[in-house]
């Protein structure tokens, strides 16, 4: 991220992350990793959205449309701090 962001209660400052997910109940458990060192920084829940209508492997929608991050039908928000 170039920019300060906000994912869930987690705070990002600019820097480089890794994320993974796996399968939790009808969402995704989505985890946060500083790339340099591995150091896990937290976790949100991505949610279904059935009003999307495109399916994507990884999309970031820009702030001023949706500020959402979305992983296959899955969603979760992000706030540019």
């Amino acid at each position: 991220s170039q920019v300060p962001i906000e994912v869930g209660s987690i705070k990002l400052p600019a820097g480089q992350y890794i994320l993974g997910y796996v399968r939790q109940g009808n969402g995704l458990a989505v985890k946060f990793f500083e790339a340099i060192s591995g150091k896990f920084l937290g976790s949100v829940t991505a949610k279904l959205d059935r009003t999307t209508h495109g399916v994507y492997a990884f999309k970031i929608w820009p702030p001023d449309q949706r500020s959402l991050i979305q992983i296959g039908r899955f969603v979760f928000p992000y706030h540019v701090q």
